[in-house]
């Protein structure tokens, strides 16, 4: 089944407006996204290269986060 065909059922039978007869899928339905606009063109990862940027950014948030604490610290224990 395709983003199409769900969008078209969607539209069309009203068994798609709840969920378990209990859920009301109405305001869901009014918002989401056209295809058109949440399609996006394949991209191919490679494990190494994905691995490798995930971590580098973590070592640099970590990185970020110790030196805005050393900051904190210096600020709080200077004389006023």
């Amino acid at each position: 089944m395709t983003y199409r065909d769900l969008d078209n059922d969607l539209m069309k039978y009203g068994a798609f407006q709840t969920l378990d007869g209990d859920i009301d899928l109405k305001l869901l339905s009014r918002v989401l996204s056209a295809e058109q606009e949440v399609r996006e063109e394949d991209e191919s990862w490679s494990w190494d290269h994905l691995f490798t940027e995930v971590s580098s950014e973590l070592l640099t948030e970590s990185e970020d986060g110790a030196g805005q604490d050393e900051d904190e610290a210096k600020l709080l224990s200077a004389p006023a």
